[in-house]
């Protein structure tokens, strides 16, 4: 996987936990999140969060993401900051590999239209676990869909220590 998609995968299962963190009401296609998603999401946090533990500017990346995860800023700089740990050290980049392979499904979907009308972005007949991300970006279109899947994920493994 290369280190764009990977950090793009990091980002959206991070979203509903730093989301949760947030004490943010579940909107849209999280408010559809199994309790299952939502745990997967939690324990890719907490690994990443210990991994970082000794990682100032890493702790302060997840700590921005969690007090808004809406602002862009906050969601490109921890990006950036897993994308120059994934370049830097091979060990860190398969570990993050391994953990959102291990959290379930992760997607990201970028969509950029001059025009729009109908908009579709993400269709989940059952999301069981994993994240998703959907941008779309444009101006005008007329029937856009971004992805449309009838089960997104399996139930991801517990993890006690993660917790």
């Amino acid at each position: 996987m290369g280190i764009d998609i990977l950090v793009s995968n990091a980002i959206a299962l991070l979203y509903p936990a730093a989301k949760k963190a947030a004490g943010q009401v579940a909107e849209g296609f999280l408010a559809d999140f199994s309790d299952d998603a939502y745990a997967a999401a939690g324990r890719f946090l907490a690994w990443l969060k210990k991994k970082w533990s000794n990682n100032p500017k890493g702790q302060r990346a997840i700590e921005d993401l969690e007090s808004d995860p809406e602002d862009e800023i906050s969601r490109q700089a921890l990006k950036a900051r897993l994308a120059q740990a994934a370049e830097d050290d091979p060990d860190f980049r398969h570990e993050l590999e391994q953990q959102i392979k291990a959290s379930g499904a992760a997607l990201s979907i970028f969509i950029s239209v001059k025009d729009m009308e109908d908009i579709t972005g993400l269709k989940v007949g059952e999301f069981k676990s994993g994240a998703a991300e959907v941008r779309i970006v444009g101006d005008k279109a007329k029937n856009v869909t971004g992805a449309e899947i009838d089960v997104l994920g399996d139930s991801p493994a517990k993890d006690d220590d993660a917790r």
